[in-house]
């Protein structure tokens, strides 16, 4: 049961590293996208050549917009995953832990 709860323990450690990367990947991504929106606003506001406008650029900056919306819901999502993770290992671990509580009382009571 010791080493169960160990395990428990590690494991919840090792999700809690992981949603904390997450987090910090997620702020990542949000100053990303923040500066692409940023960037493509501008694009879009300045003025440019009235004859025909490049698209090019407020392509590449709308692809990098959507790139970036699609990294920061990959973050979101496994950020998620690693706090329901993290969720269930501890409620196990808490399990653990009373019933562990709950053998050590048996065994006292019937050494007496």
């Amino acid at each position: 049961l010791g080493s169960v709860l160990r395990s428990a323990s590690g494991e919840a450690e090792r999700l809690t590293s992981l949603a904390e990367a997450a987090e910090a990947s997620l702020g990542a991504e949000q100053e990303k996208l923040s500066d692409a929106v940023q960037r493509l606003a501008a694009a879009q506001e300045s003025p440019e050549d009235t004859a025909e406008p490049a698209t090019d650029r407020r392509d590449a900056l709308a692809l990098a917009a959507a790139q970036a919306r699609q990294a920061e819901m990959d973050a979101r999502l496994s950020l998620r995953s690693a706090q329901e993770q993290l969720s269930a290992v501890s409620g196990r671990a808490e399990s653990l832990e009373r019933a562990a509580v709950a053998e050590r009382r048996a065994r006292a009571a019937a050494a007496e």
